[in-house]
């Protein structure tokens, strides 16, 4: 074997002696990246980039409480008291499958109004007002308070709306398509499911809700207040009172036929 003892008994150049070591020595300086390394970097990003820091640590809880919600189905029922002036993630009504149909029509029945609308319609948003459905008053369409949108995104029906407690006069959460903000303890509770959305009031009475009673039928219930008027929307009428002296004694019956659509005594 010539070739072999040839080849391991040569004997290296200066200069290959040197290249050997050069890679040698840059091979053992490369140092090596430790947890503490890493954790050290990332607190010196930390300290640098305050704002960013925030921004992505609020975006991670809604993400990760977003996820939480829909992936177990959780029945939204809660003590106001715990989710003053936070924002909770509202459901909205799923739209029955065999609607999925840009030539289908939903029936939206407020008090004993009913009208038509097809999904192209429903995802423009429709404008509903007590007020303008009797004659307790006269408002201007766009200063009135009591108006609220129905909103339908991809599959789902939003609304926004602002919640007035009989008992205070005070407003007591808003709802924004799909967040619930609820500003006072006298909203007592309220419950977002794929077929219906309610809200209860300090009293425990229904404040608001909206469901499909069949596939093609929304019907909405509650009670809505202006600064003149009271207004009672049930599922085939509605009432109304100027709020003068023993308003609410007289509203209070007609809200109360306002059925839950919820069985809270069984809530968990």
């Amino acid at each position: 074997m010539p070739g072999l003892s040839h080849w391991s008994n040569k004997e290296e150049t200066p200069g290959e002696k040197s290249n050997r070591r050069f890679f040698k020595s840059h091979r053992s300086a490369k140092p090596k990246k430790t947890y503490r390394h890493k954790i050290r970097r990332i607190s010196a990003w930390i300290k640098n980039n305050p704002l960013k820091t925030t921004a992505f640590f609020s975006i991670g809880i809604t993400i990760y409480l977003t996820v939480l919600f829909y992936a177990y189905d959780v029945d939204i029922l809660n003590n106001s008291d715990d989710i003053l002036n936070s924002k909770i993630a509202i459901k909205g009504l799923l739209i029955p499958e065999e609607l999925l149909n840009k030539n289908n029509q939903v029936v939206l029945r407020f008090g004993n109004i009913e009208n038509s609308f097809s999904l192209e319609k429903l995802r423009g948003g429709i404008a509903i007002s007590p007020a303008t459905l009797t004659n307790c008053e006269k408002v201007k369409k766009r200063k009135d308070p009591l108006k609220f949108f129905v909103f339908l995104e991809d599959d789902r029906l939003y609304v926004n709306t602002t919640f007035i407690e009989l008992a205070s006069d005070e407003i007591i959460g808003t709802v924004n398509k799909k967040h619930l903000k609820v500003s006072s303890g006298n909203l007592s509770s309220f419950h977002s499911e794929d077929n219906f959305f309610e809200v209860l009031d300090g009293e425990e009475n229904v404040l608001f809700n909206m469901r499909f009673s069949k596939p093609g039928l929304l019907v909405i219930q509650g009670y809505f207040i202006s600064s003149n008027c009271i207004y009672v929307a049930v599922e085939n009428k509605i009432y109304s009172d100027h709020k003068a002296e023993n308003y609410i004694e007289k509203a209070s019956p007609e809200i109360r036929q306002i059925k839950k659509l919820y069985n809270y005594d069984l809530a968990p």
